[in-house]
């Protein structure tokens, strides 16, 4: 339940772009809800694995337990300027 703001650094403009228009989404359906968010509709991570496919990349799969249902993500993260930044997301 932070703000999306504090993942600017960490991750690539593409992918920064795709959660926004992804908390938009989670946002409006809320709203036609009537629900305000609660802290038993956080997404939580259930497991992740990391791979280490080059010195400066690796990829990750990750299984969500989100609210309702289980989703899966997987996403690679690469080196930039001394640190490391999510490059592609995928969320099932």
């Amino acid at each position: 339940m932070r703000p999306l703001a504090q993942l600017v650094r960490s991750v690539s403009p593409e992918v920064y772009d795709q959660l926004e228009a992804l908390a938009r989404v989670r946002s409006a359906a809320r709203d036609r809800r009537g629900a305000p968010p609660t802290p038993q509709s956080r997404s939580r991570v259930r497991r992740a694995r990391v791979v280490r496919v080059a010195p400066e990349a690796a990829e990750a799969t990750v299984i969500i337990d989100d609210v309702d249902r289980v989703r899966a993500a997987a996403l690679r993260v690469e080196l930039h300027r001394g640190r490391w930044r999510v490059v592609v997301l995928e969320i099932g």
